[in-house]
């Protein structure tokens, strides 16, 4: 009988709930944010933590008669970090298990902030992973050429057959198109599906989407930041600078239209006004990369640590994380990706 009880209760409750649509409590006042699904912003404190104080600062220095002994600090080497751009909590890796070894032991990866857990998707890729928001990760395999796979490990699609060097795809904001450095070594637009669409014609050193109709690049000298229109053809120079992107790793845009790069001055950010702001000098930052922005003031990137106790043995321990930078504190911390 309570049972009945309880459900007459309910029938109640619920015919005054549709009566008064106006105090049905949205979603998130029923369910606390980071209470579950993928939007949990406090796992980026509980999944980091903070780097050692010998880690490599920008005045460290080894003295060595002979060159120092190499050694890595970690089982695997986490290399090229690419946001979901669909969710800020998740972002693909390539992890390379026994980086001593100088093999190919690599494998792309998804990381989700929210459970915890990584994913494994595919030991085919070599470089240059870019995540679409149609859910494709694109990659150049290890017979350097261009794949597509998504997120959950479905449908791995070759899409070049032609020489060697297919290089750093990016998708556009859609995810309809890609850009890439073919084996020719001219810069291509292709649909989503691989058929060729049309040449830029000039030269790239990194390059991103700003816009459908328009790319940012740098120079092959890193002396200009550029933006270049696809449907008027015309080239116009956002900043002039010395040492943007030097590795020419990855330039991102976030969605202010921002834009992040590294620098050995540091990690730079550049509005479209030509104005540079360098937010970090904590670390080696030309020894850094893939910066992008998790949130208004937190962001992911790349960094090649070294650590200074064992400068005086001569000894080069070094490893590859994944960081996250606070702007507002200066503080970095490395994330704990589960294996």
């Amino acid at each position: 009988m309570p049972y009945i009880k309880i459900y007459y209760v309910l029938l109640i409750f619920l015919a005054i709930v549709s009566c008064r649509k106006d105090k049905v409590p949205e979603l998130e006042e029923v369910i606390p944010i980071g209470g579950g699904g993928d939007h949990c912003p406090e796992m980026y404190n509980q999944r980091s933590e903070a780097y050692p104080d010998t880690f490599h600062k920008s005045n460290a220095e080894m003295n060595c008669i002979v060159s120092p002994e190499t050694v890595y600090m970690e089982d695997f080497a986490y290399n090229a970090p690419i946001l979901n751009p669909n969710n800020a909590f998740e972002f693909a890796f390539i992890r390379t298990a026994n980086p001593d070894e100088m093999s190919w032991n690599d494998e792309l990866c998804v990381y989700n902030f929210c459970n915890n857990k990584t994913k494994i998707l595919t030991d085919k890729v070599n470089y240059g992973i870019d995540w679409s928001v149609k859910d494709w990760i694109i990659f150049t395999g290890k017979d350097l050429q261009l794949y597509k796979i998504r997120s959950n490990g479905d449908s791995l699609t070759k899409l070049t057959d032609t020489g060697d060097f297919n290089n750093y795809a990016r998708w556009s904001p859609d995810g309809t198109r890609y850009l890439y450095l073919d084996a020719s070594s001219n810069f291509k637009i292709c649909d989503e599906n691989g058929e060729f669409l049309e040449y830029t014609g000039f030269s790239m050193k990194s390059w991103a989407w700003l816009n459908e109709d328009e790319i940012i690049y740098s120079n092959q000298g890193n002396t200009e930041l550029r933006k270049y229109n696809l449907e008027t053809e015309t080239t116009s120079t956002i900043v002039t600078q010395i040492g943007i992107a030097p590795s020419g790793d990855r330039i991102s845009i976030a969605d202010n239209g921002d834009i992040y790069t590294t620098a050995d001055v540091g990690l730079v950010r550049v509005n479209q006004s030509g104005s540079i702001e360098v937010l970090d000098t904590n670390y080696v930052t030309y020894s850094s990369g893939y910066p992008q922005v998790l949130t208004e003031n937190k962001i992911l990137l790349q960094r090649f640590i070294v650590d200074t106790t064992y400068f005086e043995d001569c000894e080069d321990h070094y490893a590859t994380y994944m960081s996250i930078f606070d702007i507002n504190t200066n503080n970095e911390k490395r994330i704990k990706i589960s294996e």
